[in-house]
C-alpha cells in the first residue's frame, strides 16, 4: 500500500499534526476502547513545530518510527511525500513463550487494571533483557495451568529491523536472566499479589521459555521528494483494518488540529510502490499505469485526487469524494500551473514545474510570463492574443 501526493506547507503547525493519516479528528483521546483494545490504532505521518516528518504505525502488532530527511518541508514550497506500507517483506519479529508461574489466570483476568499491569511489567522486563523499549513489544496471555502449578503463559513478539533478528535471536537465547527481571518485575508491583493465590509469601518464578524463533513480517517507509527516511517501521497489521479507529485524514487534522497546507494530485495505490515508481510520480502528468504498475485499475491505483477544483476519485475506482472536515477551499496556483503569476512576487513565477524566478514585483513577474508565454508557447493556447500581451510591446 501507497499513499502519496503533493504538499505545500507554507509555515509549521504550533505543534505536531498529522500531515496525512488515519490519526484523524474523530477522536480527542490517544486511547480507544473497542475490543478491549487499549492503543488508538493508526498509521500516520506526522509533521512537527520544527517543520521535520516523521511517520509512525501501531496496528496489529506494528511498532517503531521513521525519521524524514533533515529538511524541514514547511518552507512554502512544494514536496512529494510518500508512505510505503509492504506486507511480507523488509520487517521481522523474534517470537518466543514463557511461563509465569504461581499467578493465576483467572485472578489476573478477573481484577480490573491487572492485566495491563502484568502486561506492563513483562514489556519492561523483556525490553531491558533484549536492549530495545517496550513499544516494540506486544504479548498474547493464556491460561498455564497444570495441576498442581497455577500459571499463565506468555507468548512475546519483538519489532526488531531484518537485518536486526539474528542478533536479537542469539541475545534472547544466551542471556541466562531473562526469566529472573521477569519474576522480579511482577514481584515488584504489589498489586500483582491479587493474582497469586496463595499469597506474597509465594515467589514468582518463571519457566519454560521456548527457544526464539524469527518471523518475516513487513515494512513501513516514508519518503520527501524522492529521499528515504531513516528508522524504521515494522508493519505487521495481522487482522486489524488500518483505518479502523479513525478516517484517513490527508493535509493535517489529528485530533482535530488542521495545519495551514495546500494539497494536490494525492493517491492511494494498493502496492508498495518502489523509489524509482515514486520518482515517475513527482511529475504534473501521470505516468502511463501499464508501464508503471502494470495496467489500469486493479493493478495498483485505487484512487487519484487531482484536487483541481473537485474533491472526486479521478481514477474511477468507485473511491467516494474527499470531504472538508477543517473548512477546506480550493485556491489558485499549484505546483504544476504555470501559465499564471502567484499573487504575491516573493513566491517567483513559476515558469517550469519545479523551477522558478524571483522579482522584484508582481509586475515584473506577470511580465516576464507573458514573455515567456508568447516566445514559448505563442497562440497554441488558444488564448486570445490581448491576454498573452502577445499583440502589445512587454514592459
Amino acid at each position: 500500500m501507497t499513499w502519496e501526493g503533493h504538499f505545500r506547507v507554507p509555515t509549521p503547525p504550533p505543534e505536531r499534526s498529522s500531515l496525512i493519516g488515519t490519526y484523524g479528528s474523530n477522536h480527542d483521546t490517544d486511547l480507544y476502547h473497542i475490543d478491549a483494545t487499549r492503543r488508538r490504532r493508526h498509521a500516520a505521518v506526522w509533521i512537527d513545530a520544527s517543520g521535520m516528518l516523521s511517520m509512525t504505525a501501531n496496528v496489529g502488532v506494528s511498532s517503531g518510527r521513521v525519521v524524514g530527511p533533515n529538511v524541514p518541508v514547511a518552507d512554502g514550497r512544494w514536496h512529494h511525500v510518500a508512505a510505503v506500507f509492504q506486507r511480507g517483506s523488509g520487517g521481522a519479529q523474534v517470537t518466543f513463550s514463557i511461563k509465569v508461574d504461581h499467578v493465576e489466570y483467572a485472578l489476573l483476568t478477573s481484577v480490573a487494571g491487572l492485566v495491563p499491569l502484568f502486561e506492563d511489567s513483562f514489556k519492561r522486563a523483556i525490553a531491558a533483557a533484549a536492549d530495545t523499549t517496550a513499544d516494540h513489544i506486544s504479548t498474547i496471555l493464556e491460561d498455564g495451568y497444570v495441576k498442581p502449578l497455577r500459571a499463565v503463559r506468555v507468548h512475546c513478539s519483538i519489532n526488531v529491523p531484518a537485518e536486526n533478528a539474528d542478533t536479537m535471536r542469539s541475545r534472547l537465547s544466551t542471556v541466562p536472566w531473562v526469566g529472573g527481571v521477569v519474576a522480579k518485575n511482577i514481584m515488584n508491583t504489589p498489586r500483582m499479589y491479587n493474582a497469586i493465590p496463595t499469597g506474597p509469601d509465594t515467589v514468582v518464578v518463571t519457566s519454560q521459555m521456548t527457544l526464539p524463533l524469527v518471523r518475516v513480517v513487513g515494512n513501513a517507509r516514508l519518503y520527501v521528494d524522492g529521499f528515504p527516511g531513516v528508522g524504521t517501521v515494522t508493519y505487521a497489521p495481522i487482522v486489524d483494518n488500518i483505518g479502523m479507529d479513525g478516517q484517513l485524514v490527508v493535509g493535517g487534522g489529528h485530533k482535530g488540529r488542521a495545519i495551514s497546507c495546500e494539497v494536490s494530485r494525492f493517491r492511494l495505490w494498493s502496492v508498495a510502490l518502489a523509489p524509482a515508481q515514486l520518482q515517475k510520480l513527482r511529475g504534473c502528468v501521470l505516468p502511463s499505469l501499464p508501464s508503471l504498475v502494470g495496467g489500469p485499475w486493479p493493478h495498483g491505483l485505487q484512487a487519484s485526487y487531482a484536487l483541481n477544483g473537485t474533491r472526486a476519485d479521478a481514477a474511477g475506482t468507485g473511491f467516494e469524494a474527499l470531504q472538508s472536515v477543517s473548512g477546506g477551499r480550493f485556491i489558485v496556483g499549484g505546483s504544476c500551473s504555470a501559465d499564471r503569476c502567484p499573487r504575491t512576487s516573493p513566491h517567483g513565477c513559476l515558469l517550469v514545474a519545479g523551477r522558478e524566478l524571483r522579482f522584484n514585483s508582481v509586475d515584473q513577474c506577470e511580465s516576464f510570463a507573458r514573455f515567456v508565454h508568447c516566445r514559448v508557447a505563442g497562440s497554441s493556447r488558444g488564448r486570445p492574443a490581448a491576454l498573452t500581451g502577445c499583440a502589445a510591446p512587454l514592459a
